[in-house]
């Protein structure tokens, strides 16, 4: 099998039978999850940016094919390759058909099915019109897999547009009983004859997208606003290396991870998080979990929900697995009032840590007692890269980096005033305490954020939009 990298994702480069002997394998397979095949072109590139779930979903496929003149372009001219395979939906569709399998078509009106099932009369068909929301309902999506498990197809063709076609197929791959799912788009249209194909020469120079626009002139936005925007792209971005940060504002969730997980380090996201991501002073791990702290998440989506540390750390509820508390930092009086009072079910263990460098400080972490919940009072980056060394010694750790947060919530720090609070100023509120650290540290992170901002590295970082 030939592959290529398409900035972060994998592109199979192979021929048309290449692709045909893998399907043929595949389907001779009795028992097995499906393989997943997509179509990339330059839209669902641009619209998989800024879509957490497509994205996960084509970086899960099996096979993502070059369907598209501007992939083709990209691979041809910037990655200089010397062959370049496209195969477009309706190439793998056609060549199908003349196999002596079971099919079964996800999409399409009443019309189309219609048709489509009487064009393939002699061949084991099953077809299912679905509603037109962004979203199946529940029931509908049991109705949907019950019906393709029922039959049993070899080849599941979906045709419900990008990015719903790829972002369906991807959650409900382990429940489907099929062989091969082909997310193809609007290949359904064409083949029941609601709309023609581009003919040969058109196909040949790349220009499909010209003769599909002039029958429907409303994709006019999807072919040259995408269009656009990815041939920007690809000429100012030469490799990608995108980071979708998962950011949970909901307590009730963060509760979920912080009582379900079997190992995390939980931190907040804000100014100096990203500014240490980004310098490559620190890096998400599978086991990072993010909560939206402070104003800064808002730069990513205007929709994300404050949770300061102080509030975080007073709103979770604990479940019984948790047998003690480990505080890892500098406390005072109160702080120690306030944790024996939350969580007056756990043991409480306090290990005070010097400000000293990060080298002679990580030689100072105490053993973790099993089934311990440790809360870091330290600034960031210390406290997220002393909560990795806490788990290379111990993988099913559990942390939460706070911060300054038990120090708000215990009343030994001043809470910002609420009208300083609103307007997103907290940061400079707490200059006014270990001022000279704090307007160091906040000046360094600003640089960092003006520094992606100018090399519009920041267009790389995307917030989690998963629903």
């Amino acid at each position: 099998m030939i592959f290529e990298k398409f900035y972060n994702y994998s592109i199979f480069n192979g021929t048309l039978n290449h692709l045909i002997r893998r399907i043929d394998s595949s389907c001779k397979l009795k028992k097995s999850n499906p393989i997943i095949i997509n179509c990339i072109n330059p839209h669902s590139f641009i619209v998989s940016l800024k879509d957490y779930i497509f994205c996960k979903s084509l970086l899960n496929t099996n096979l993502n094919l070059i369907d598209g003149i501007g992939i083709y372009i990209y691979l041809k001219f910037f990655r200089k390759l010397n062959r370049v395979n496209r195969i477009t939906g309706y190439d793998i569709f056609e060549k199908l058909l003349n196999k002596d399998l079971k099919f079964f078509f996800l999409g399409g009106d009443n019309r189309t099915t219609t048709i489509i099932s009487e064009k393939l009369k002699e061949k084991k068909v099953q077809t299912w019109s679905p509603s037109y929301s962004e979203n199946f309902s529940e029931k509908e999506n049991k109705s949907i897999i019950k019906k393709i498990n029922k039959f049993k197809p070899n080849i599941l063709f979906i045709g419900l547009t990008a990015p719903k076609q790829e972002k369906w197929s991807y959650q409900n791959r382990n429940k489907l009983h099929c062989n091969c799912i082909i997310n193809i788009g609007a290949v359904f249209d064409y083949y029941a004859g609601i709309y023609y194909r581009a003919p040969k020469f058109f196909r040949k120079i790349g220009s499909e997208w010209l003769f599909r626009l002039l029958q429907k002139p409303n994709m006019w936005k999807r072919t040259f606003v995408s269009g656009i925007i990815y041939f920007i792209y690809i000429c100012v971005f030469k490799k990608q290396n995108s980071i979708y940060f998962d950011i949970e504002d909901n307590i009730k969730k963060i509760d979920a991870i912080i009582n379900k997980k079997k190992s995390f380090i939980f931190s907040a996201f804000n100014l100096a998080f990203f500014s240490n991501i980004y310098s490559g002073k620190l890096k998400l791990r599978k086991y990072t979990f993010l909560w939206s702290d402070g104003i800064f998440g808002k730069f990513f989506n205007k929709n994300i929900k404050k949770i300061p540390g102080s509030q975080l750390i007073d709103r979770i509820k604990l479940n019984n697995k948790y047998k003690s508390i480990h505080i890892i930092g500098n406390t005072d009086a109160k702080v120690t009032s306030f944790i024996k009072k939350k969580f007056s079910s756990q043991i409480i263990d306090f290990t005070p840590l010097p400000f000293e460098n990060i080298k002679e400080i990580c030689k100072k972490i105490p053993k973790i007692k099993k089934n311990s919940l440790v809360l870091i009072t330290l600034p960031t980056p210390k406290q997220e890269i002393i909560g990795e060394e806490i788990l290379k010694k111990n993988a099913m750790s559990k942390i939460i980096c706070i911060g300054g947060g038990l120090r708000i919530a215990s009343g030994s720090e001043k809470k910002c005033p609420s009208f300083m609070y609103n307007m997103g100023l907290e940061f400079l509120w707490r200059l006014n305490s270990d001022t000279s650290r704090r307007v160091k540290r906040l000046s360094i992170d600003l640089f960092y954020f003006f520094k992606s901002l100018i090399n519009l590295d920041i267009l790389l970082y995307s917030y989690k939009n998963e629903k």
